[in-house]
């Protein structure tokens, strides 16, 4: 949740990084909403990913999650935290495609954005 979240809790003058994770449930599905604060030049990086594996049939990402997984290395994906490894477990416990939206985070003059990511189980 806080992988790209913004904020240093090594710099005492920075924000330490959170997120936020609710459950709920509706008819015979969990849902699993989280949100966290992410620097804004992460918005169109996670954007991509998140439309990729949208598009992907379970069978696609469960491939694609073991070929990260055992990958040596991974390709530079600049200025990025992880292989998506997160996402792509996510999106393959959903049953329906995971559902995101990044909204400007107030008071930040467009330094932040608010990221949401809900999965239904």
């Amino acid at each position: 949740i806080v992988h790209y979240a913004h904020g240093n809790p090594e710099d005492p003058q920075e924000p330490a990084p959170f997120g936020n994770v609710a459950v709920g449930r509706r008819d015979d599905h969990y849902y699993i909403v989280s949100g966290n604060a992410v620097a804004s030049g992460h918005v169109d990086r996670l954007k991509s990913k998140l439309e990729t594996i949208r598009t992907m049939s379970v069978e696609e990402i469960k491939a694609e999650y073991k070929r990260k997984l055992h990958a040596d290395t991974e390709i530079a994906d600049e200025g990025s935290k992880g292989a998506g490894l997160g996402l792509l477990t996510v999106a393959r416990e959903a049953s329906s495609p995971i559902e995101y939206l990044f909204e400007p985070y107030p008071g930040t003059v467009a330094s932040l954005s608010y990221f949401y990511l809900k999965a239904v189980i």
